[in-house]
Order: structure tokens, then sequence, then C-alpha cells
């Protein structure tokens, strides 16, 4: 089982870098800056297809992968967890101090539930012995964060609500909210494997795809904030947060193992 995990972990990594690569070439080639949409082309057709296909692929893992047959521990003893853990901190950090200067009436919250956030990755780092409740209550502080910042880019009307950049962001902002309410039941003995596993996968491929995307157009074209707003979905500390529980998302996938092998 374990090397079914591993190749849908892999495959999982190159479906993202192809539709991080096709997103660029629509914002490059295809982008409206004018109205904010895309226009229609192949190549933005092909990029929503395999988006459709690549979704399919992470979430058949609940049917294909056997009911009880994988699990993850409580703490990976993993140099790839603690790295992604310590990315994650760190933006997690930036995108509090980037809220700390704007004004949104969701940035006081947002800047506070971040900050907590950080010690989610913390205890993953330095692999601190706490209990599972404090480590599940740091969790939630996670999911808080990502509900706040979905909530702010659902009411930011600046951004059109069939806006394609909301419409992903926000797919990527409630796949990273159930992936984090996974590893709550992880710290509360009560997991789901299976669907701990999938939300890995779809988290790491919708949210890199789109922050990565939207980072790299925004900083090589020079954009105005009237164009960057809808890539960013209006605030880069939203992305930070985005690419942050992606990268861990993906290093915790890679974590499972068969039912078999000890939980710590």
């Amino acid at each position: 089982m374990r090397n079914k995990v591993k190749t849908y972990c892999f495959t999982c990594l190159i479906l993202t870098f192809i539709l991080t690569l096709l997103r660029l070439v629509s914002l490059f080639n295809f982008y409206d800056v004018g109205v904010g949409y895309f226009n229609s082309s192949f190549i933005t057709t092909l990029t929503n297809v395999i988006y459709l296909i690549s979704s399919l692929w992470c979430l058949s893992s609940l049917i294909f992968i056997p009911k009880s047959s994988i699990e993850t521990q409580f703490t990976p003893n993993s140099l790839c967890v603690k790295g992604a853990s310590a990315f994650a901190a760190v933006l997690f950090i930036f995108s509090a101090i980037f809220m700390f200067g704007t004004h949104s009436k969701f940035a006081s919250i947002i800047m506070l539930t971040s900050l907590i956030s950080t010690l989610f990755f913390i205890f993953s780092l330095l692999n601190f012995k706490v209990s599972g409740v404090i480590r599940a209550f740091a969790s939630i502080f996670v999911t808080a964060t990502l509900t706040i910042i979905l909530m702010a880019v659902y009411f930011d009307m600046t951004v059109a609500m069939n806006s394609p950049h909301k419409i992903l962001g926000a797919f990527a902002l409630m796949s990273s909210m159930l992936f984090s309410l996974c590893e709550t039941r992880v710290y509360l003995k009560k997991t789901l494997p299976r669907t701990h596993f999938a939300f890995s996968l779809l988290t790491f491929m919708l949210g890199t795809s789109f922050a990565l995307s939207s980072v790299i157009y925004v900083f090589t074209s020079h954009a105005s904030e009237f164009i960057s707003n809808p890539i960013t979905l209006g605030n880069i500390a939203y992305v930070a947060v985005i690419i942050a529980v992606s990268v861990y998302a993906i290093s915790r996938s890679f974590s499972f193992e068969d039912a078999q092998t000890e939980i710590i």
C-alpha cells in the first residue's frame, strides 16, 4: 500500500507542476487586464479540464486505497514535514505582520489567528511533547484563519463573484480547511486516514498551482494594484497562507504509511 501512496503523491506533484505552468501561460497570454477574466483559448480550456481531472485523481484515493489500510503518525519524524512546518510558520508570521498594516474589517482577526496558528507548525517542527488536546486546539486556529480569509475573499466586492481567480482561490481555501480539520482529528485520535490523505493531495494541487502562478505573475509583470488584486484575491497575505498550508499538506501526504505501522 505504501507504493500506492507514493504513486499518488508523485503524480500529484507532476500534475501540480503542469497546472502551474498552464496557468502561468494563461495569465501571461490570455488574461484580459481590463475585465479581470481570461479570453477564450485552447490553453485556458485545457487548464480547466486538467484541473477537473487532477481533482478527481486526488479524490479517487478515497476509493482505490482500501479502508483502514493507511495511517499517519501523530508527529511524523520526517525532515520533509519539519521543513514544511518551518516554512509554513514563517509564512503565517508574514501574513500576520502584513495584515497589521491592512485596513480591513477582517485584518485584526486574521492577524491574531495567524499568529496563534504558528504554534501548530512549531509543535510539528520541534516535536514538542504536548498533549493531543493542545495540538488540536492549535490546529483549530489554522482552520479559523482559512475560514476568515475565505469570508474576506467572498465579501470582497472588488473581485467579481464569478472571477476565475476567486473561484479557484475559494476551492483551494475550502480544501485546506477540510485538510486542517483532518489534522485536528489526528490529535483527537479520531482519524479519517483516507479522507486526510485525499485532501492533503487536493490542497497541495489547488493551493500551490493557484498561489505560485499568482505570485510569479504579479512579481514578473510589474502588475499594478488593479491588475494584481483579482489574482492575489486582493491581499498577498491570503496567498501566503494558502501556499503555507499547501506545502505542509504535501509533506503530510508523504508521511502516510501502511496501517501496521505503530502510531507515535
